[in-house]
């Protein structure tokens, strides 16, 4: 959950409300991170490993890094639309809200590649609905 987000990275340099959900987004720049954390329940509902040109928000953008993180299958930012479904071959196109996406659900977690120029920009991983 979120107390487990702070101990392992720490106060985020930003938090904003998502919308009209009940949602707030903690972002980590130097890690390139997107924590989405329930004000309810304190859980988190979803992660987002982004690039640098992925935020726009106001005293954040110059210090927002790009996540160095790969998935258990080896895959992270940068990377081919063919290897992620040479990685995930049961990997799905979709279109979606801010572009084209590959996404892969496996034990109720959705991991959704988000694709632009043929290259991984964005990764998102979430429950499964």
């Amino acid at each position: 959950g979120a107390s487990t987000v702070r101990e392992k990275l720490g106060r985020p340099d930003l938090v904003r409300a998502r919308g009209e959900t009940k949602v707030d987004e903690w972002t980590y720049a130097a890690a390139g991170i997107v924590v989405a954390v329930s004000r309810e329940s304190l859980r988190v509902v979803e992660v987002q490993a982004l690039g640098k040109r992925e935020l726009v928000a106001e005293g954040v953008q110059a210090r927002f890094a790009t996540f160095v993180g790969k998935t258990e299958q080896g895959i992270g930012l940068g990377d081919a639309a063919p290897t992620v479904q040479e990685a995930y071959a049961q990997a799905k196109k979709r279109e979606g809200l801010g572009g084209e996406f590959l996404t892969v659900v496996r034990d109720d977690v959705e991991m959704a590649f988000r694709i632009e120029g043929d290259r991984v920009v964005a990764i998102v991983v979430r429950a499964a609905k």
